[in-house]
């Protein structure tokens, strides 16, 4: 047959397709959804090439993998080539915060007259739903002249975000870029070709409009002279069409260069080895579409189809000759510094030592992009051989399982190091100090807040090491994402004196080996001390000495630490130079430090919360959406614990008090004594403003006693517009008025007691004011003093009682503890005081007369109390006792009454169900707590409920349980757990031992983690939607069952075991 002469190559956009892309040019997000090899990426490159001649500014980004890390750098290779600087520096976002950033950032570097256009090829590689959600984001904010294209196999836009981005959106599918029997015949006329009738109804009927298989066919017929068999796939359609007739040379530079992503000319010399490497690659690229030069005009890729056939063709090689190709990879990607290619390259081939020297190069900054398992992976493949050669590549594997919170792995690595050390006689000492110092370093961080443990370590790495660590860089983020240093190392009361000696012994020995990595932070602890304790004018000069030493070493974290300090000194009159939130982030942003960031919105919050300015407070903190945020695990409770200050803040006392006893568990676990001591206070706040005088004085002591032994009083100031009621009625401020009286108090303690007007006065005139304000307030509601006995104010104050006390300190000034002077007298006069006893049968009787005569019986429980206070209830059964015995205390009279009052009631059955509109009003309250029981139980099939939990109406149901169980245990007789009421409740599946509630909830929990995970391998510090830390609690019942734990009985053993549950290390 004649030679062909045509051009296979030759572009064909159909004048329908050319109309479907224009659109792109108005809307923010275009999406090309198809299947491989419908021309996605041929349509969007001849739309953009078009966009390019008319001046705008195109980037094209080309996805490889799911590697978050190589995408980001595609990325901003791609922003860098159009002469954008918006990513220069910046790290790839880890959570909603972060993209929330990058977000407001692009959107401004975009801005502008000229149209920009970006286009993601081959999105669907990546495989992240988080990318994906933020592609949404940007579109719904991209400014006018920017477009976002995204070609992809699969659709990956939910529909809600369909319908939210509206008009915004373009969407171009398989249908419109198939081509149909008018476009067909066009296309072949493009490429030079004739087909008969026949060729082109097979053509029509067996590719179906599909442009790859289309293209396939022609390059067979003008190769062959026929057309492909109908029944190949598309790979044997490809092999057959362009790869088998290919020379054994060019077949072997597609099975090599298949490998990679891109490739230059350069690269393709050096891995092939062929000296006319170009000149086979501009032939191919002649010849067919499948292999693309790219707009830089310097690197090429292969179509995928392309690359999987090469890569099928890369499989028959010989092995030896596959791992030689993949050595010159691992060299050629480890020289340009490129080394998570470079390493996969290395592993591929089988050199184990060149595969670790990479990991000693990269110093483990890169391997942080891999996750925990798929590391453990490639390490469990790695030869202990291999490893026990590169010591220092043992060093950045433990640094990095301890990132990943891979202990016992990290542990068999330190092993390994040590062994490696003996092993090796020749090593010189000092290289043996530095490998063993640095091993000490690495393991003080499992010592995290336990000074005299991680001291020991610094000093005996600072002893061996004559360099500055390896696998750790001092620009981190020394306190972990918290605003304080004494928040995380202050362990218990009563330990400051000696945690604050350590901690100036400790430091310099770790700022010597780490390069002055947190410099600074032993005098911010101090002065954070000295600010707890009062001294302002010590922590003032504290504060500005670790200012200087942090600014010295860079140390940004350090110089956040101290500005929350200074503004909390601020707040305390010790004006310093006024502080400017927004220069600050400003600054901040041009570093492009996510956790530096989040930083400094946690002092924001927690300043903007002591002020009382809720608006003022950064959104993140504001609408408490701390769980959108990736904070490090250390972190986490200070921010919880800051979270808790702006819900106060708000007036949400109920919010704070479902979250305090998991967050108090955390700082157990932590050892975070600070923060605990926070806790307890917001805790008495917020009991106070819920109105539970009891909880709170109960809390507060608590704080108060935690408080005292290191005179850490600040956190109680700076809750004193919340704790005052409470402290008025406590025993410490007495100590301190005794102490004032005695002039022992010490001067820094006076000053800021009476800055919070504390008030010095008598305690016995105090509460007898403050019950005589009371008593005014009864007055001015009900015009009179005539208050039942009872009766208990809605600030707690027995007023009834403290009436009484009045009235009788006045018939009988000789015996009464109380004193009523005349002036005391004269101002209960004055609200219209009676000082003959009132008869209370009487007022009673009208009570019960007047409840009868509203509700048409007496049918009320005996529990059952008025307004006022009075148990009307059990007077009432009293009453009829009385009457029924014929007791002689009942004058003639009120027998009489009585007998009045109870005609026609019914005798009442002990135990009897009454219906809802015949319930007391305390029974009602309890069966409408009952029906949120029973939805609960009747949607999740149990009762087992969360303390914190609080279901869609507001309800907290879980405290409610909680309080079911204690009363139950403690007060037997109680209303709430009449045998009724529990009868009822064991219905509906009641749980009654509250430790075994507990644990059959996280066992739920881990239930529902196996059905969404399909196993039982929880991260240490994984949480659940509703806070549980599921992860911690798998650990602690690894460590029951380690030590025979008997609280984890064998039926608790099977349980787990029947969920995954892997019990050792070993059995991963």
């Amino acid at each position: 047959m004649p030679k062909y002469k045509g051009n296979l190559n030759a572009v064909y956009i159909s004048e329908r397709l050319q109309e479907c892309l224009r659109p792109i040019a108005g809307c923010a997000l275009t999406t090309i959804i198809a299947p491989m090899g419908y021309g996605k990426t041929t349509a969007i490159n001849w739309y953009l090439n078009e966009r390019g001649r008319e001046g705008a500014a195109v980037l094209r980004v080309s996805i490889y993998s799911a590697n978050r890390a190589i995408f980001w750098k595609s990325l901003q290779k791609a922003f860098a080539q159009a002469g954008l600087t918006v990513l220069e520096g910046y790290e790839c976002p880890t959570d909603a915060s972060g993209a929330a950033l990058l977000l407001d950032d692009l959107c401004t570097a975009l801005a502008g007259e000229r149209e920009i256009d970006l286009f993601l090829d081959d999105f669907h590689l990546l495989r992240d739903e988080q990318a994906a959600a933020f592609l949404c984001a940007l579109a719904n904010r991209l400014p006018g002249n920017a477009h976002l294209v995204v070609a992809s196999r699969n659709d990956f836009l939910p529909q809600g975000e369909i319908l939210r981005l509206g008009q915004r959106l373009h969407r171009v599918g398989a249908d419109q870029l198939r081509l149909n029997e008018k476009e067909l015949s066009a296309y072949v006329r493009r490429c030079g070709m004739e087909l008969t009738e026949p060729q082109r109804e097979t053509l029509l009927h067996s590719c179906e409009g599909w442009f790859s298989a289309i293209y396939l066919n022609l390059h067979a017929l003008a190769e062959r002279g026929t057309l492909l068999p109908t029944s190949s796939d598309i790979y044997a359609m490809f092999t057959a069409a362009m790869i088998e007739s290919l020379s054994p040379q060019r077949q072997e530079f597609l099975a090599v260069m298949g490998l990679a992503d891109e490739f230059t000319v350069e690269m393709a010399s050096a891995v092939t080895r062929m000296p006319d490497a170009e000149q086979v690659l501009l032939a191919l690229t002649r010849q067919n579409a499948f292999v693309t030069r790219l707009p830089d005009g310097e690197s090429f890729r292969f179509h995928h189809m392309m690359k999987e056939c090469a890569e099928r063709l890369f499989a028959q090689l010989p092995a030896p000759r596959q791992a030689a190709v993949w050595e010159r990879y691992g060299r050629w990607y480890e020289a340009r510094r490129q080394y998570l290619p470079a390493l996969r390259a290395y592993e591929k081939c089988g050199d184990y030592d060149a595969a670790l020297h990479v990991i000693e190069e990269d110093a483990g900054i890169l391997l942080a992009s891999l996750g925990p398992a798929e590391l453990l992976e490639r390490l469990g493949r790695c030869p202990v051989d291999a490893l026990k050669r590169h010591p220092l590549a043992i060093l950045v594997l433990m640094r990095r399982m301890f990132t990943c919170q891979q202990i016992p792995k990290m542990m068999e690595l330190k092993a390994l190091l040590e062994a490696a050390v003996r092993e090796h006689p020749e090593l010189p000492a000092q290289e043996r100090g530095n490998l063993l110092g640095e091993c000490d370093l690495i393991l003080s961080f499992l010592m995290y807040n336990d000074i005299t443990q991680m001291s020991r370590l610094h000093r005996s790495a600072s002893r061996q090491m004559t360099r500055p660590a390896v696998t750790l860089r001092n620009s981190g983020s020394w306190t972990f994402g918290s605003p304080s240093v004494l928040m995380m190392y202050y362990r218990a009361p009563g330990e400051l004196g000696k945690e604050l000696a350590e901690m100036y012994e400790c430091m310099p020995h770790y700022y010597k080996i780490t390069q002055g990595h947190g410099q600074g932070a032993e005098l911010v602890m101090d002065a954070e001390a000295a600010f707890m304790q009062g001294h302002f004018e010590r922590a003032v000069l504290l504060l500005e000495r670790a200012r200087v030493r942090a600014a010295s070493r860079g140390q940004e974290n350090m110089a956040l630490c101290c500005d929350f300090l200074a503004l909390r000194l601020s707040l305390c009159g010790q004006a310093g130079e006024p502080f400017d939130f927004e220069a600050r982030r400003a600054a901040l942003l041009q570093r492009h430090d996510v956790v530096l960031l989040h930083l400094l919105e946690s002092i924001e919050a927690y300043y903007y919360a002591l002020l009382g300015r809720t608006d003022a407070v950064p959104e993140v903190f504001r609408e408490h959406r701390l769980a959108s945020v990736s904070y490090f695990a250390l972190c986490r409770p200070m921010m919880e614990m800051v979270e808790l200050q702006v819900w106060l803040a708000q007036g949400q006392a109920v919010k704070v008090l479902a979250r305090c006893e998991e967050l108090l568990a955390a700082c157990q676990r932590f050892h975070y004594g600070l923060v605990a001591l926070h806790v307890r206070v917001q805790m008495a706040a917020a009991y106070g403003l819920y109105g539970q005088p009891a909880e709170a004085r109960a809390a507060l002591e608590q704080a108060l006693a935690e408080a005292a032994p290191d005179g850490f009083w600040m956190p109680l100031a700076e809750n004193y517009r919340y704790l005052a009621p409470l402290l008025a009625q406590g025993g410490w401020l007495g100590s301190q008025r005794a102490a004032y009286k005695a002039g022992t108090i010490k001067p820094v303690q006076k000053a800021w007691l009476e800055a919070l007007d504390v008030d010095w006065t008598n305690r016995n005139d105090r509460k007898w004011q403050a019950a005589y304000d009371a008593a005014a307030r009864y007055y001015q509601a009900h015009g009179d003093l005539n208050v039942p006995s009872e009766y208990i104010d809605p600030d707690g104050v027995l007023l009834g009682k403290w009436v009484s006390r009045q009235r009788y300190a006045w018939q009988n000034p000789d015996r009464s503890s109380a004193r009523l002077t005349p002036e005391r007298k004269a101002l209960l006069d004055q609200l219209g005081m009676v000082w003959q006893k009132p008869d209370s049968w009487q007022h009673r009787y009208e009570l019960a007369a007047a409840y009868k005569a509203a509700h048409g019986s007496l049918e009320l429980l005996a529990q059952y109390r008025t307004e006022e206070g009075i148990w009307l209830g059990s007077w009432l059964s009293r009453q009829k006792q009385l009457l029924q015995k014929g007791d002689k205390s009942l004058s003639g009279e009120r027998v009489k009454a009585l007998k009045e009052l109870f005609r026609g009631e019914p005798e009442r059955r002990s135990g009897a169900v009454r219906t809802r509109a015949r319930c007391s009003v305390r029974e009602r309250n309890w069966l409408n707590n009952y029906r949120h029981a029973k939805a609960y139980a009747k949607r999740r099939g149990d009762l087992l409920v969360p303390a914190s939990y609080v279901d869609e109406t507001g309800f907290r149901l879980g405290v409610w349980i909680s309080n079911l169980r204690a009363a139950r245990k403690t007060r037997p007789d109680s209303f709430q757990v009449t045998p009724e009421h529990i009868a009822m409740l064991d219905e509906i599946g009641m749980q009654w031992d509250a430790r075994e509630a507990k644990w059959q909830c996280a066992l739920r929990r881990a239930g529902e983690y196996r059905a969404a995970h399909g196993d039982l391998t929880v991260p240490v510090n994984y949480k659940t939607e509703d806070g549980f830390c599921l992860g911690d609690w798998i650990r602690r019942m690894r460590e029951s069952y380690a030590a025979h734990d008997a609280r984890l009985t064998p039926e608790r053993v099977e349980n787990l075991s029947a969920l995954g549950m892997v019990w050792t290390p070993a059995e991963g």
